[in-house]
């Protein structure tokens, strides 16, 4: 039988898992429901119900869409410099990982940062594939969670720190 193709879409939740984020829409929602009362605060001297209502939603939109902007940007921002990968949003809530290059090219900084965590060593990129066994594209697809380690293999900031990072300014700007 014939093995299925691994995807190279993935919905917000996968794509951050998939990078090792430790972002999600319950993520989000935890945002918002730990800042119920600053919302709140917001919306006080609001008489009308219904406007207070949609206030109220139009700030908990701003937040997610702020929380959803900063993982998004930290993945592809981190995900092109490091892996050459490309994150495109697709549709609504789905993303599309690509080489910018090729799947062979983007392995090799995988493998670099592979063997940079010390648990794991790999020659090359080959090596690497002989392991699974995998494709090119399966290897990088299968080992994209690497990205959260470049941080601590090259002294760089954390691919979590720049989602905070992000998330802490885009949130001071509503």
């Amino acid at each position: 039988m014939a093995k299925k193709p691994m995807s190279d879409t993935f919905t917000f939740d996968r794509l951050c898992a998939a990078f090792g984020l430790k972002a999600s829409r319950d993520g989000a929602i935890d945002l918002i429901d730990g800042n119920f009362d600053y919302i709140m605060a917001q919306v006080d001297g609001i008489e009308d119900e219904d406007e207070r209502t949609r206030s109220v939603e139009k700030i908990e939109n701003e937040v997610v869409d702020a929380y959803f902007g900063a993982a998004e940007s930290a993945i592809e921002d981190m995900a092109e410099q490091w892996f050459r990968l490309s994150i495109t949003k697709i549709d609504g809530d789905l993303y599309r990982v690509k080489p910018m290059k090729s799947w062979e090219d983007s392995l090799t900084p995988i493998v670099e940062t592979i063997n940079g965590v010390g648990y794991f060593y790999f020659r090359d990129g080959k090596e690497l594939m002989r392991s699974g066994p995998y494709t090119a594209r399966e290897a990088v697809l299968s080992h994209m969670g690497y990205l959260n380690d470049v941080g601590s293999v090259y002294g760089e900031e954390s691919l979590e720190r720049k989602f905070e990072r992000n998330l802490d300014r885009a949130l001071r700007d509503l």
